[in-house]
């Protein structure tokens, strides 16, 4: 293992009270009070959710539930002194598809809702496999706290003023093995990805980059990887029985694994086919350098003055309407009742519910759980 914390700073900030406790701030509500201050009261000082917003399974998520498995799995095998890839990836499949089962189990589908959730497994499989080749585990170790305790799904607490602290989850915290350079790493699995230019303004990996150095964790920076949320397409076949040489999203290993299934030999497409799909654009990495200076700068003049204003709790709260996020926020029919002059209580009441962990049917049910792990 190359690299280990071993700071008592560190393990401070790692094993605090639960991070529900009341006066905690997430950088969620950090960005959602920046965005809209009516929209984080709605969801932080109101406690309410949308009614018919029903439990969804992403591809992000189980991708992300995979990435986590696998680099645990990395982190374990630093500890022993193994050298299996392939158990890397199986470690992942396998978290996937736990997920996937325990979300099916915990929600009734109709029948014909059943075929769309289940392609979103054999989707999240694909884009994770594809994704972890593409970052390569064997070109990183996972940086631990000690030797029990890699940093992955990392949750933090730092201080900060007009509250109990700031607390977030680092996706992994990465050593180059070549290099020795630290990444902060963010995964995002994404329909389009974003411009390297947005980085210097990402103020969640800002955040986190902060509060590794409050622990004595000196990251280089942040690394925002970026895979698009789909999987390969499939080649279509010609009326002839060959396969289409047509240029599509997918790898020369998915093609040539439907090139196997249809009976056709892959060295007769290699020579073509090999180079065409090579510049397929799947991933973008994205580095942020940001020195000390920079981090101090970022939490005094934003990250505080914000989380003072949440603090405050204030009731009258000012708000613009603004297309980008008005037409995405789940609130946006409170505000435009108020606009329109409509019954806002009735919307509320008709349109909204407690979210779940203010509902004390919920808590009794949690409470009790808690009690039986006991």
């Amino acid at each position: 293992m190359e690299y280990l914390v071993n700071s008592k700073k560190a393990l401070k900030h790692q094993f605090q009270p639960h991070h529900d406790q009341p006066g905690l701030v997430s950088i969620s509500q950090v960005q959602q009070m920046m965005k809209c201050p009516k929209s984080w009261a709605f969801n932080y000082l109101e406690k309410i959710t949308p009614r018919v917003e029903r439990p969804y399974l992403t591809v992000g998520k189980l991708c992300h539930a995979g990435m986590a498995a696998a680099w645990n799995e990395r982190f374990r095998q630093q500890t022993v002194g193994a050298d299996d890839i392939s158990g890397i990836y199986k470690a992942g499949a396998e978290a996937i598809l736990a997920d996937f089962r325990a979300y099916m189990e915990a929600n009734d589908f109709l029948p014909e809702e059943i075929p769309e959730q289940e392609a979103n497994k054999s989707a999240a499989l694909h884009i994770f496999y594809n994704a972890l080749q593409r970052v390569d585990p064997s070109r990183f170790y996972v940086v631990g706290l000690d030797l029990l305790t890699p940093m992955v799904e990392f949750h933090f607490i730092v201080p900060c003023p007009g509250s109990k602290g700031i607390h977030g989850y680092i996706d992994a915290v990465l050593q180059e093995v070549d290099t020795g350079h630290i990444w902060a790493v963010d995964w995002k699995f994404r329909s389009q990805m974003s411009s390297d230019a947005e980085e210097p303004f990402n103020l969640q990996n800002a955040v986190y980059n902060y509060a590794l150095h409050k622990m004595g964790v000196r990251v280089t920076g942040s690394l925002t990887w970026q895979h698009l949320n789909q999987p390969p397409a499939i080649p279509s076949m010609n009326k002839n029985g060959t396969m289409s040489r047509a240029k599509i999203r997918t790898t020369w290993e998915d093609y040539k694994s439907h090139l196997e299934a249809a009976g056709l030999d892959p060295e007769e497409y290699r020579e073509e086919m090999q180079d065409k799909l090579a510049d397929i654009v799947w991933d973008r990495q994205t580095k942020e350098y940001r020195n000390d200076l920079t981090l101090q700068q970022t939490w005094q003049q934003i990250i505080v003055p914000v989380v003072r204003q949440i603090a405050s709790k204030r009731k009258k709260i000012t708000y613009s309407m603004f297309p980008w996020n008005c037409k995405i926020c789940h609130y946006n029919p409170i505000c435009l009742a108020e606009m329109r002059g409509y019954d806002v209580d009735f919307i509320k009441e008709a349109a909204y519910m407690p979210k779940p962990e203010y509902r004390q049917d919920v808590k009794n049910l949690i409470d009790t759980n808690e009690d039986d792990d006991v």
